[in-house]
């Protein structure tokens, strides 16, 4: 972390809060002007790594049949339990 800024400042007193403001305005300029730096650990950290893109198990398809449940573990899935629970859910 010792490429962040950090900024100390005096909260106390008026003159140190209207230069903390000054202080906060000139960053958010800066980062105005280039959005797209990364301006924190997390954001870098995420840029470095790239995480599996997950893919849902299920999907819910439309047809002029009707709406169907399609994807790998849709076999497994007990209709009547689901419709019971959205019922109960909504009462």
């Amino acid at each position: 972390m010792r490429g962040y800024a950090s900024h100390i400042y005096d909260w106390r007193t008026s003159s140190g809060k209207r230069k903390f403001r000054r202080v906060i305005v000139d960053i958010l300029k800066d980062i105005d002007k280039d959005s797209e730096r990364p301006d924190n650990p997390v954001s870098d950290f995420l840029v470095r790594t790239s995480a599996p893109q997950l893919q849902p198990a299920i999907e819910l398809k439309t047809s002029e049949s009707g709406l169907s449940i399609v994807g790998p573990d849709a076999s497994k899935l007990n209709i009547s339990d689901i419709v019971k629970h959205m019922a109960e859910e909504n009462r």
